[in-house]
């Protein structure tokens, strides 16, 4: 049993496209940091009181949608639309 060799320009491709990720998640958290730290007024929300860094409240909203939306696609198992709830 012998196993392929991925071509030269394969890996040059691959190679690409993992510097083309890593810039652009660098942008990305370039962006996240500056938009931290634009937002840092405190604010008053139900649930955590008063005086918490804006910043925390859309982290901890983003953290708790995302959790959300993985449980609805773990529960339905990924084969629903929303037109089909």
């Amino acid at each position: 049993m012998t196993a392929q060799v991925p071509h030269a320009e394969e890996q040059q491709a691959a190679k690409k496209k993992l510097s083309v990720r890593t810039i652009i998640l660098v942008v990305l958290a370039v962006l996240v940091t500056l938009f931290a730290v634009q937002n840092w007024q405190p604010v008053s929300v139900w649930p955590l009181g008063t005086g918490k860094p804006l910043t925390l409240v859309i982290g901890i909203s983003f953290v708790l949608g995302a959790l959300i939306g993985w449980l609805l696609h773990s529960v339905l198992g990924g084969r629903r639309s929303l037109r089909d709830m």
